[in-house]
């Protein structure tokens, strides 16, 4: 299991607008959103201020009003909120409906909706707030956390490379248990979480492409009978994950044919004593081998199941086989699996020609009669090619093996690559090596074999469909492929203990150079250790930065208009000097504060402080409390009844 990183980074996937991305752990996005709920909250109420200090300013018009315009300028003056302003409205509109107000409703409808727009606006916003983050329970694009960035390279010892086959063994069998659950099965994928960016990789399939061969004559099904798989372009982003701007992606085009062959003519049998062997000529093996495979005839007697042996060749150079002219592709990796099928027998007849037992001959156990192999050896042939593109020229290599297609990147740069893009096509060709048909059998042998789950009592097993050789390639097609996303990841995550002490990393950040092209090319490298893509869920959550910003920022600048905004016109109204105006006087009296004022008297006491607070000269004078006019039931200050000055009380009771 990989580990991610948190913090700010920039997500290409994304509009440019909206590419810069904040990851939080998923315990501190909960918070967050609840932090940016309540901003967006005060921004309401901030924003509503402002508008209601501008609408209280329209209002007033004329030296006289109607009470319910008063008590309407009241309200927008002092009413902190459009909710409690929608409140204030209605009981207002209430208080006064039945007692003759000219045009009632219409008062009361311009003095809502101003306050119903921006509390629905507002409370829109709050409920679209989650917006800037994914979901907490979706999966989540992260970076991984690098951990010994860079590739294996493994030491040339015998050990060195047994390690090095004992790793890429492992890889097979973990990509072979991904390649079921999300390639072949892709019903579970609704339950299972996949770690890389993308869950498949994209491919078509198709029954009827043309012999893999130069000599078409050998494919058993015909020159058009061969099984092709082919993915889309894979771009290095969108695919794999590899974090980077649009002109410093590319894509990678995988093309795979295989084709059961017929070998007649090319079987040689020999006795040595009690033993027989047939062989196999499709070109020698390099080590002075002229044949490719060896079969001893007395396994068919020793209840042996399956055997798959496979052989490969790199395009142009030698590999575990030296294909002969009839076999051999110059533009195409190509590899042979021989399968044996020994002592198995099936209870109904097989007509796949790759696991041909159609009933020619037959044993009889326990009284039924059981179906043998037509062939003591069955053939396969694949080929695979890559093509690679520049997505901003739009140029491509030619399809090519493996070994043709890095002359192409590195050497000739056929497609026009800059450091950035050679690099990722660099990583991806190395990634390749080990993410072809052949790897995903040479560990494996027979258990890469699907048809062993057809297999009962040792060496019995039921039919087989007759395409089941086409099912065979899928899916060492599909592990090639799951093993591809694994090494793209494994770049720049790798588990602390690995394959040592026989393979060591190489780090771009151990590398220094004074050439300016090899420079930028590490630089890109050390780039992506930090800009690895994967999918995770539970963990962590992204937020838009900019979304985030937007709200922060409106909300600081709401809050603080709304709190200097006073302030400033009155600046503004003095410089130059406009004289009293009418909006200036009803904006104080209308002020909860000044109409505690003039309620309770005291005029000559009174004087303007800070903030445009009325204070008095002496703070400790003394006030009655508003007391009940029982004919009107109405409460109100005693402006009759004079004001205490305890001090000066305090001073006279000691004079007496």
């Amino acid at each position: 299991m990989v580990s991610v990183m948190t913090g700010f980074w920039l997500d290409y996937s994304e509009p440019s607008v909206l590419k810069a991305t904040i990851t939080v752990p998923i315990e501190y996005g909960t918070l967050l959103l609840s932090a940016l709920t309540v901003m967006v909250g005060f921004a309401g109420a901030s924003f509503w201020n402002i508008l209601a200090f501008f609408l209280h300013s329209c209002r007033i018009t004329g030296n006289q009003a109607l009470a319910i315009e008063l008590q309407q300028q009241v309200s927008l003056r002092n009413t902190s909120g459009s909710a409690g302003a929608m409140w204030q409205a209605f009981k207002i509109h209430r208080a006064w409906t039945g007692r003759h107000v000219p045009q009632l409703w219409r008062r009361t409808f311009w003095f809502f909706l101003p306050a119903a727009i921006v509390w629905a606006g507002f409370t829109t916003a709050g409920i679209f707030t989650s917006r800037v983050a994914n979901k907490s329970y979706s999966n989540t694009a992260a970076r991984v956390k690098p951990n010994i960035c860079g590739t294996w390279s493994f030491d040339s010892s015998q050990q060195g490379q047994n390690a090095r086959n004992a790793k890429v063994t492992n890889d097979t069998i973990e990509a072979r248990t991904y390649m079921t659950k999300f390639y072949a099965n892709t019903s579970s994928a609704t339950t299972t979480r996949s770690l890389f960016f993308r869950e498949r990789l994209p491919y078509s399939a198709n029954k009827a492409v043309p012999c893999p061969i130069p000599d078409t004559g050998r494919c058993i099904l015909g020159n058009s009978g061969a099984f092709g798989m082919t993915t889309d372009p894979l771009d290095s982003h969108k695919m794999l994950g590899i974090n980077a701007k649009p002109d410093n992606r590319i894509t990678v085009q995988i093309n795979a044919t295989c084709s059961p062959i017929d070998t007649a003519g090319l079987t040689q049998t020999t006795t040595n004593g009690l033993y027989t062997y047939r062989f196999y000529d499709l070109g020698p093996e390099p080590d002075n081998v002229n044949y490719t495979y060896l079969y001893n005839l007395l396994t068919v007697n020793m209840n042996i199941p399956y055997i798959l042996s496979p052989y490969f060749a790199f395009a142009g150079l030698r590999g575990s086989w030296i294909p002969s002219p009839n076999f051999n592709r110059t533009d195409a990796d190509v590899s042979v699996y021989f399968l044996t099928q020994n002592s198995l027998m099936y209870t109904e007849p097989v007509d796949d020609p790759w696991f041909l037992a159609n009933g020619t001959y037959q044993d009889t156990r326990t009284g039924e009669i059981l179906n043998r192999p037509n062939n003591y050896v069955n053939t396969m042939i694949c080929t695979e090619q890559y093509i690679y593109c520049n997505p901003t020229t739009g140029v491509c290599t030619p399809p090519a093996g493996i070994n043709g297609a890095m002359s192409h990147i590195s050497k000739w740069n056929t497609p026009g690559f800059n450091p950035a893009q050679r690099t990722t096509a660099g990583r991806i060709n190395l990634a390749l090596t080990d993410s072809n048909m052949y790897s995903s059998v040479i560990g494996l042998g027979a258990n890469a074999l699907f048809a062993n789950n057809f297999v009962f009592a040792e060496i019995i097993s039921t039919g087989l469909p007759h395409d089941q050789w086409q099912s065979e390639v899928l899916g060492w097609f599909q592990t090639s492929l799951a093993k591809l996303q694994a090494y793209v990841i494994e770049y720049a995550f790798k588990d602390a203990g690995g394959p040592s002490p026989y393979a060591t990393v190489t780090s771009s950040y151990n590398i220094k150079t004074n050439d300016s092209t090899d420079a930028a090319e590490y630089a890109a490298l050390r780039d992506q250790c930090t800009n690895q893509l994967v999918q995770v869920a539970g963990e962590v959550q992204n937020f838009s930065f900019l979304g985030v910003m937007i709200i922060v920022c409106m909300t600081v600048f709401l809050v603080i208009l709304d709190w200097t905004l006073e302030s400033i016109v009155e600046l503004l109204s003095r410089h130059p000097p406009r004289g009293d105006s009418a909006v200036a006087r009803a904006r104080q009296a209308d002020n909860s504060w000044h109409l505690l004022r003039m309620a309770i008297g005291n005029m000559l006491h009174w004087e303007l402080g800070r903030w445009n607070v009325p204070v008095l000269g002496y703070g400790d004078e003394m006030f009655v409390r508003p007391h009940r006019n029982a004919a009107q039931d109405l409460a109100q200050y005693g402006l009759d009844i004079p004001v205490v000055n305890f001090n000066d009380s305090e001073d006279n009771d000691e004079g007496d």
